[in-house]
């Protein structure tokens, strides 16, 4: 695929890469993870987060990994 693009409606995320790095995101914020980065997506632990997710040029390439507790709590 062509990356990733994520914009936020409501509620709070996290987004988090492979060298273990993260960020909140809240409504109105737009994310985008370039070609080839593997990341994850999630609502903040106690809250939700409804977002948009917008992948061109092909299927989302899933790694079948789960993100630990460690990684998502960062």
């Amino acid at each position: 695929p062509e990356g990733q693009t994520l914009y936020v409606v409501s509620g709070a995320g996290r987004v988090g890469s492979r060298d273990g790095s993260a960020v909140t995101i809240g409504p109105g914020d737009v994310v985008y993870a370039e070609p080839g980065d593997e990341h994850w997506h999630g609502a903040t632990p106690g809250s939700h987060m409804q977002h948009l997710s917008l992948t061109t040029g092909g299927d989302t390439e899933w790694t079948g990994e789960l993100v630990s507790d460690a990684e998502y709590d960062v």
